[in-house]
């Protein structure tokens, strides 16, 4: 479980992950530029949930009103891991910075699945 140090959330987290699965936290917003945000498959669910099918840092041209809010599970942590050096390695930034968004795409790219799970508070 990831949980960036400048959230403040009210989820109860047990009735919204599936450890089998990785998730996000998310939250509609007004304006998704200012949050990396999730793009759904509404053709594919995972127990009813739909599979996140792109992740995007900061859009500049809103595709998404769904916003990470900084609560990750992840289901397959050496992923992640390797993810994150592939970043390191090949020096890909957005917006000049490492971005853990771009860590997630690559995990999606190499076959994870993402849900989402909703937090309003």
């Amino acid at each position: 479980m990831i949980i960036l140090g400048d959230t403040i959330f009210d989820v109860d987290l047990h009735n919204q992950i599936d450890k089998n699965v990785s998730s996000i936290g998310v939250k509609s917003v007004d304006d998704p530029s200012r949050f990396g945000v999730v793009l759904l498959d509404e053709n594919k669910k995972y127990n009813e949930k739909y599979i996140i099918r792109k992740f995007i840092e900061k859009p500049e041209t809103p595709v998404s009103n769904l916003a990470i809010v900084g609560l990750y599970y992840i289901a397959n942590s050496s992923l992640l891991v390797e993810a994150l050096n592939t970043l390191i390695e090949k020096n890909i930034k957005t917006k000049n910075e490492y971005q853990l968004t771009d860590a997630l795409q690559i995990m999606l790219d190499l076959g994870e699945q993402f849900t989402t799970f909703p937090v309003e508070g």
